[in-house]
């Protein structure tokens, strides 16, 4: 089980993710990609202080962060208009979708549930 620290900053992070997304779905992706650096830290420290855990939760954990960072990238990238931060993002999913799947290997030799984003995973 996480330590509640890691808890409650993951926890944090994934409100402060859904308004960053709320926020650049309706237009406003300055804003958005001003809300992504807190988002991205909350998560960032949620990781860092994961101290008591399944490495599946761990795992599970990082591909959170992955799949946030994506976020970013996809977002900076309708900013500034380049390819190279969907690049960016592409890679980051790629990443992400490679957690989630260790994080499912390591559950199943763990024997035990994993959470993938309040997602109970056997």
């Amino acid at each position: 089980m996480k330590n509640k620290l890691c808890q409650n900053l993951e926890s944090t992070g994934t409100v402060m993710w859904l308004i960053t997304d709320f926020i650049w779905m309706y237009g406003f992706i300055k804003t958005a990609a001003i809300l992504t650096i807190p988002t991205f830290l909350l998560l960032t420290f949620a990781c860092i202080n994961f101290r008591k855990g399944k490495k599946s939760e761990l795992l599970s954990l990082t591909a959170s962060e992955f799949w946030f960072i994506m976020n970013m990238c996809w977002i900076f990238s309708e900013i500034v208009n380049k390819e190279n931060y969907l690049l960016c993002a592409k890679i980051s999913f790629l990443f992400a979708c490679i957690f989630v799947y260790l994080s499912f290997i390591s559950a199943k030799k763990e024997n035990v549930l994993t959470d993938f984003k309040r997602l109970k995973i056997k």
